[in-house]
């Protein structure tokens, strides 16, 4: 009892300061154990973030975080990105990946050790009744500096997968943007063909009457009006599941009002308009672009970045590490009060090296980090040559669906409808029969859903494209990039 009764006598001669630092260490363990609520969903990405930043400003986009009445394809497309819960965890994943780059290239903690003699050591000068003592470990030189950049390559595969995710929400946004342009358009054209097959019905049951025409006349229209009724339900029913797609890519309520979007056509049946109006997107830039600029490469690059620096880590953990410490023994007064330097307290430094003689566990280290190298390499070497193929196939989309639309714009169309115009003109006439016009009237449908299909299809291809090669089209079609030679070794 009398050694604790000791013990808190000695705490309680230490110095105002080290209780001031003590109370400060318990408060701010207090507050890191108490943590903070996380931000509310609902908030949107910050433009602050560069990657953020930087694709909203390559793609001319203005920060958009309430969408109006009647928003346009960029509004959707700024908003998506700034609201979108994929590029929210990724922002999540790149800061949360930040944070470690502190813990690695910072100091171990001190450590403070106090002990409290139970039988005192009686010296000289006095009895040694309890000790502090200080100690900090310094890892090998370079080891910090090392350990932070290992994690800075992981800062780096995360800014990429962000990028990757705007570049995702993107396309997802134009994608279900275009489908329900293109099904407007549809629902518009069909209901323009039902009207004319509704006014025709009314007329060859007129003529009926008269005894103008047969009642096989009448049937067949009323045959083709039930058939384009059905498709039009059809039509109609499938726009509620693509609007609650789009509002999915948006982060919006999945019953939020879409207004049916406007699809752009221009006389050659192209769907692009402005720089890249009649550009002839070259293959061989856009596959450069993909090697150098794809988001999921960049990521296997810094990944594998992130293996070499952790052999170098591995091997710099396999040196000595020094430990410095200070040690304050106090002591009792001498039995002999005369004693010279009676009650006098040493303070000793001391110096000690861990000697890491077990080298199995570094060299395995090391060798576990060359090999995840290695395959990280090979690995994105193999996305690389899948997502080659991948653009080709989209490229090739792409040029079919614009020659597809120039196909109908410039020759089918107009062939359709001058078809239409004498096939009524000679049902009239009484040289042909109604199953002639019928067919006209089918085939011009057809031909006009199927120009619809291709703008928008081109549209699509042209984000695919965008996505994949990690660029605006725009800046591609302007010049070949001349970024000199691929500095990820390729």
């Amino acid at each position: 009892m009398n050694n604790i009764r000791h013990m808190i006598q000695s705490l309680g001669r230490l110095p105002a300061c080290c209780w001031a630092g003590i109370l400060g260490l318990w408060l701010v363990g207090s507050e890191a154990a108490a943590g903070h609520d996380p931000d509310p969903t609902t908030v949107p990405v910050s433009t602050e973030i560069a990657v953020v930043a930087d694709f909203l400003d390559r793609s001319g986009l203005s920060a958009v975080y309430e969408l109006g009445p009647q928003p346009a394809l960029a509004d959707y497309v700024a908003y998506g990105v700034l609201h979108g819960q994929e590029v929210r965890a990724a922002v999540a994943e790149w800061r949360a990946a930040g944070e470690t780059i502190a813990q690695a290239a910072t100091l171990p903690d001190p450590r403070f050790t106090f002990t409290e003699m139970l039988v005192p050591v009686e010296t000289r000068v006095g009895p040694q009744e309890r000790s502090f003592g200080l100690w900090q470990t310094f890892p090998w030189f370079g080891t910090l500096s090392v350990g932070g950049e290992v994690q800075e390559a992981k800062v780096g595969a995360a800014a990429a997968r962000l990028q990757g995710a705007l570049s995702r929400t993107a396309y997802r946004i134009k994608q279900a943007f275009y489908d329900l342009a293109y099904l407007a358009r549809a629902i518009e054209v069909t209901e323009v063909h039902l009207g004319l097959l509704g006014q025709w019905e009314a007329t060859a049951r007129g003529r009926y009457e008269t005894g103008a025409v047969s009642f096989n006349d009448v049937v067949k229209t009323q045959v083709e009006l039930g058939l384009l009724e059905s498709r039009l339900t059809e039509l109609r029913d499938s726009y509620r599941p693509l609007s609650i797609k789009l509002n999915a890519a948006l982060n919006r309520p999945a019953d939020t009002t879409v207004l049916p979007p406007h699809l752009v056509t221009v006389t050659d049946g192209s769907a692009v308009e402005g720089p890249l109006a009649g550009a002839e997107l070259d293959e061989t830039v856009l596959a450069d672009s993909l090697r150098r600029h794809n988001p999921e490469l960049l990521a296997l690059w810094n990944q594998a970045d992130h293996f070499d620096r952790a052999g170098q880590l591995a091997r710099k953990k396999g040196l000595p590490e020094l430990t410095l410490g200070l040690t304050y023994i106090q002591t009792g007064p001498a039995l002999d009060p005369n004693q010279p330097d009676s009650g006098k307290d040493p303070v000793m430094a001391s110096l000690s090296l861990n000697l890491p003689l077990w080298r199995g566990k570094y060299r395995a280290a090391s060798q576990e980090a060359e090999s995840r190298y290695l395959a990280t390499r090979a690995f994105r070497k193999e996305r690389e040559d899948a997502l080659l193929a991948e653009l080709a196939a989209v490229h090739f989309s792409y040029r079919e669906a614009r020659r597809k639309a120039g196909l109908y714009a410039q020759g089918l169309l107009p062939k359709g409808r001058q078809a239409l115009q004498a096939a009524l003109a000679a049902y009239e006439a009484g040289s042909t029969g109604y199953l002639d016009v019928l067919d006209a009237q089918r085939t011009l449908l057809e031909f006009e859903l199927a120009t619809a299909r291709a703008i928008a299809d081109q549209h699509i291809q042209l984000a695919a494209m965008e996505m994949l090669v990690g660029r605006p089209l725009v800046l591609l079609s302007q010049k070949n990039e001349g970024e000199g030679k691929d500095t990820h070794g390729n």
